[in-house]
């Protein structure tokens, strides 16, 4: 009698053990097939995705506010994949302003200042890295802006259209003589609209506005002509493009080329 029960805790120990076992066992097989190069004998972090590295770079160093600011985030790389997703925050603000899946934008800023810009970058296996830069944009005497509005949207004009021009200065000093001229493609027709008060010039293939009298700070300017795509224009991307200038105080500021026109 005294023997059985000896006996009997030995043998549960044993079952116990066996049971512990026998809940263990499957419990660890489980984690190594749901893990990353699925199968027995792979270690749970063999296959994982390795963040990517964020970088950028713009251009031109010191822009102004009528320079179209290139970011370019080719500079960044994924070790183990490919980078699929680019997402902007250009003015330190905590929203992103552009997400797109090319490593190349342009980006117009409207006022002096420094700006911090963050890139974040996403790779093919959802893994995300993030950089910041800082940009320090200088004042000028004018800021220009260009929109246009072609005839076929998005930005699309057939040989033979009217393409309707907009372009808004804004008076940051007090200037005298300023002029704007209009650089459509060689062989592209222009015809005013809105003058906008000033004194509109022709010739040469020569298309100017000028106005005779002084502006002063805060003044806000609006011309608004036409261009037409030559008969003879060949398949392509354009662009319309310009410059505003001054006598006094001498400058001369090219018009931000902001969008291209195509010609299917």
């Amino acid at each position: 009698m005294s023997r059985s029960l000896e006996e009997g805790p030995m043998k549960m120990r044993l079952r116990l053990r066996l049971l512990a076992l026998t809940l263990t066992v499957p419990a660890v097989i489980g984690l190594v097939i749901l893990g990353p190069g699925s199968g027995i004998g792979v270690s749970a972090g063999a296959g994982s995705n390795r963040p990517p590295q964020a970088a950028f770079s713009y251009t031109p160093a010191g822009p102004t506010i009528n320079d179209l600011v290139t970011f370019d985030g080719s500079g960044s790389f994924d070790p183990d994949g490919r980078i699929t997703l680019y997402e902007w925050d250009f003015d330190g603000d905590g929203d992103y302003d552009s997400t797109t899946g090319a490593a190349v934008i342009q980006w117009l800023y409207d006022e002096p200042g420094s700006y911090t810009v963050s890139l974040r970058v996403t790779d093919n296996g959802g893994a995300t890295a993030s950089t910041t830069g800082e940009v320090i944009v200088s004042p000028a005497p004018v800021a220009v802006r260009q929109r246009l509005f072609t005839p076929l949207a998005p930005n699309k004009a057939l040989p033979g259209d009217w393409i309707r021009v907009e372009v808004e200065i804004s008076v940051r000093k007090t200037i005298n003589g300023l002029g704007l001229a209009a650089e459509p493609p060689q062989g592209w027709r222009v015809r005013e609209v809105d003058n906008g008060g000033a004194t509109f010039k022709r010739g040469g293939g020569q298309y100017q506005w000028l106005w005779v009298r002084g502006l002063l700070s805060g003044d806000r300017l609006r011309i608004v002509y036409e261009v037409r795509v030559a008969e003879s224009a060949p398949p392509g991307l354009y662009k319309i493009g310009g410059q505003v200038s001054s006598f006094s105080p001498r400058f001369k500021i090219p018009i931000p080329k902001e969008v291209e026109v195509r010609v299917p």
